[in-house]
């Protein structure tokens, strides 16, 4: 509940902020309210999130609309080549991920982050389940632009 309301209280602030600065820059488009409303409804999912597919599912609702707010600006060449370079990337890492996500649930059996605690705990992991952890986490990272998977 504490993430929550820091994430929601954190788009109101953005949509107070940018209110001003769409107003001076006459971006006049409605939709961004929305996508950002989204977006935070994505990162709420996130962080409830219990299960790989609820995950995948939340990182994916706000990057999609997050892929739209990059690109925003219509008439701007290099707006256009922002979200179409954010997109394809995006693409790539979701590739990633659920393919790392396969190999997890179709070794382990369990998607739920509860039971797969349980099973990387035990011990020995094999190394199948190493790599699509592995995957996952990678992907994570490059979703997230952390140091030498933003370039």
């Amino acid at each position: 509940m504490v993430f929550k309301t820091m994430l929601l209280s954190f788009s109101a602030m953005t949509l107070c902020m940018s209110y001003s600065y769409r107003k001076v820059s006459g971006l006049r488009i409605f939709e961004f309210s929305i996508l950002v409303l989204v977006v935070c409804l994505g990162l709420c999912l996130l962080v409830s999130s219990f299960d790989l597919i609820a995950l995948y599912m939340a990182l994916e609702l706000q990057s999609l609309c997050l892929y739209a707010l990059a690109a925003l600006r219509r008439s701007s060449i290099y707006s256009t080549e922002a979200g179409l370079k954010y997109f394809v990337l995006g693409a790539v890492s979701s590739g990633l991920r659920r393919f790392g996500m396969s190999l997890i649930y179709g070794f382990t059996g369990a998607s739920q982050f509860g039971d797969l605690a349980r099973i990387l705990s035990a011990g020995d992991i094999p190394l199948t389940l190493q790599v699509g952890v592995a995957m996952t986490i990678i992907a994570l990272f490059f979703k997230l632009g952390v140091v030498t998977f933003h370039q």
